[in-house]
């Protein structure tokens, strides 16, 4: 497997060698080496992304590699283009450090006089998955299908993943028909088969306002199974609030489902931000622990200011910097002062940035990192 690794790659390299006359190249890297205060003074992380693209007839293959401090961690190669009526894609991704292969993914989508079809498969050291969808519209009305053989949708990537070993059995199909009803604007339809047999029908609306109550949203889902439970009614309230100046409040009604009763509004955050001479200040507070990681970035903080800005630097490149200080409710400092993130961005040239990222905490140093960036 070794010896295939390096074979795959030597000719990936070869091929845009043979062909850089006809072609173009180009591509970036990016690299970043972090120190531990210490003591002692360490080299805490290093982290390097090796990204090559190769143009040639409307065609792009593309290699990435990701290296870290535990050495050669990632590779990728990626093709995409055209070919006849399909556009194609195509990535096969390796484990260096285990000099293993880990799936080859492919797509292929066409257009036929407004239906779209799609072809997805995956393959993997234990199985084999195919994915076939179909799509469309009439006027108002949107039509889509999808059948998995042997496999199962995911988040992704890939978006697929095969079920089983390699085989071409039935899995699942899926259908979706959205369209207006009465006076709703679009009501949309989920249908699904599986090897259990019929899995359901929902239906759901979404934004539905009363005409006396516009500052209030509400989105239905019906769901009929052959189940136990057979139907289920979920009724989900939100808020609009409309658009402030620079105010973002964030907020939801507080709603008890059995039986359906609404006892209060939940404002659990608030965010200002303003430009300024090509600059922008932020400032989020959280009234709610739960939203800290979600509004604020870390669970621990429950305010942070920001300073961001830009502008051109020497030689055609371009700066940035922004300065984010976060507070901590726990905190014994001046002011809760729990971290302070400075990230400065500085181009040298159009195509070469030098980069740093240091982190201040409640005790000191916590980390600081300096890279560059390179286009080609």
């Amino acid at each position: 497997m070794k010896k295939a690794l390096v074979l795959a790659i030597v000719c990936a390299f070869g091929l845009g060698a043979a062909g850089f006359a006809q072609g173009a190249l180009s591509g970036s890297w990016e690299t970043s080496i972090c120190i531990d205060p210490g003591p002692p003074v360490l080299f805490s992380g290093f982290d390097s992304v090796l990204t090559v693209d190769y143009t040639v007839s409307g065609w792009t293959f593309e290699s990435v590699s990701t290296f870290s401090i535990l050495g050669w961690v990632g590779q990728v190669f990626n093709v995409d283009g055209v070919l006849g009526a399909f556009t194609i894609g195509s990535n096969i991704v390796f484990n260096p450090a285990a000099a293993t292969f880990t799936y080859w993914y492919n797509d292929a989508t066409v257009n036929i006089a407004g239906v779209a079809l799609d072809f997805q498969t995956i393959l993997t050291t234990t199985g084999f998955g195919l994915a076939i969808g179909v799509s469309g519209g009439a006027q108002d009305l949107t039509f889509a299908a999808d059948l998995y053989i042997n496999s199962v949708a995911q988040a992704g990537p890939p978006p697929i993943w095969p079920v089983a070993a390699y085989c071409f059995c039935f899995n699942s199909i899926d259908f979706e028909l959205t369209f207006p009803f009465c006076c709703i604007e679009l009501v949309e339809v989920s249908l699904g088969f599986s090897q259990a047999g019929f899995d359901g029908i929902t239906f759901a609306v979404t934004n539905i306002t009363f005409p006396n109550l516009p500052w209030m949203v509400w989105d239905l889902e019906l769901t009929f199974d052959d189940g136990a439970i057979g139907k289920v009614l979920t009724i989900t309230p939100g808020l609009d609030l409309g658009d402030f100046a620079c105010f973002t409040v964030y907020a939801d009604l507080c709603v008890l489902q059995d039986p359906v009763c609404y006892t209060g509004v939940n404002i659990y955050g608030i965010e200002l931000q303003c430009d300024f001479n090509g600059c922008t200040f932020t400032s989020i507070s959280t009234l709610d622990p739960a939203y800290n990681e979600d509004l604020i970035g870390y669970a621990d903080y429950w305010e942070k200011f920001c300073i961001e800005c830009g502008g051109d630097s020497c030689c055609g490149g371009a700066f940035s910097f922004e300065v984010c200080i976060y507070f901590d409710s726990e905190s014994e400092l001046l002011f809760d002062f729990g971290e302070a993130d400075i990230d400065l961005s500085f181009g040298i040239s159009s195509n070469f940035d030098l980069t740093s990222d240091l982190v201040v905490g409640a005790t000191g140093l916590v980390s600081w990192c300096i890279g560059f960036n390179v286009t080609f």
